[in-house]
């Protein structure tokens, strides 16, 4: 049995009145393109942009706070205390299927970013209720996802309180050389024009050394940061951390542009091989 999918039930039938549509599917009464998958707990109203949970029912659809047992807090926290706290997280995978689903129709944020659609599809980009959505997968296994918007400010937030990842660190086990990015848009991107690239979602500043042994097996990296004291301070770190014999870096300030970024670059027309050359990199990498 389906406990988020009883919840989600209960909660339409209270608010709109629900009805089986087919197979695992349940559509609300007074709006018809309010549709529950039962099995898999899930809802999507695609008339409003929102899909998701139980959570998101209460805070999206009704405005309230979910109760405990559902609530998933994404308040404001120091990434050491995350790093201690050893709280076991339940995770919903289904969660980026539902996201990707919205997000066929609401790809503007990726599109301002140069990324195409063979590439959103590949990492499974989605939206839900004003955010776009990036999810995470850690040695192979779902692990959370990233909310980002440029509108009506800025903001980045994750959905689960977990310790900070490495994104894309998949492909460590396939090359030598790797470039690591501030940003994890920056990797996306580099990724879709054929250079293996990692990112983290600790900002410029934030390592860790047990991130080291991910790269055991690289014999160069490039680290990329964007142009500012920030990513000055950030690519230094990192190559302590990793190693600054097989480290170089990178911080884009050949540009006037405090902050201009690998995003920047190639808006501004370079190519490719321009960055191959711009790195040094020894051969095209993948």
């Amino acid at each position: 049995m389906s406990v988020r999918g009883e919840v989600l039930r209960d909660l339409i039938e209270r608010d709109f009145g629900i009805e089986h549509d087919t197979g695992d599917y349940w559509r609300a009464v007074n709006h018809d393109s309010l549709v529950l998958n039962f099995a898999k707990g899930i809802f999507y109203w695609n008339s409003k942009n929102i899909a998701g949970s139980v959570e998101e029912y209460y805070k999206f659809v009704r405005g309230e706070k979910p109760p405990a047992i559902f609530s998933v807090e994404t308040p404001q926290f120091s990434l050491p205390d995350v790093i201690e706290k050893k709280e076991d997280v339940v995770v919903l995978p289904e969660l980026v299927e539902a996201y990707r689903t919205l997000g066929e129709a609401n790809r503007k944020y990726w599109y301002d970013r140069m990324l195409t659609d063979s590439t959103i599809d590949r990492f499974k980009l989605g939206y839900n209720n004003g955010w776009y959505a990036l999810p995470i997968y850690k040695d192979g296994e779902f692990y959370n996802i990233q909310f980002r918007r440029d509108e009506p400010e800025k903001g980045i937030t994750q959905r689960y309180k977990r310790p900070p990842f490495l994104f894309n660190s998949a492909i460590l086990n396939v090359v030598s050389e790797v470039i690591f990015t501030e940003g994890i848009v920056d990797a996306i991107l580099l990724s879709q024009l054929g250079f293996p690239a990692v990112s983290k979602n600790t900002g410029a500043s934030g390592w860790y050394p047990e991130w080291a042994y991910y790269f055991r097996a690289i014999d160069k990296i490039y680290m990329l940061f964007d142009n500012d004291e920030a990513g000055e301070r950030g690519m230094k770190k990192g190559s302590e951390i990793l190693g600054t014999h097989r480290c170089s870096g990178y911080t884009f300030s050949d540009f006037e542009k405090k902050g201009y970024d690998v995003i920047d670059y190639f808006r501004d027309g370079h190519t490719k091989k321009d960055l191959t050359k711009l790195l040094g990199l020894s051969r095209m990498v993948y």
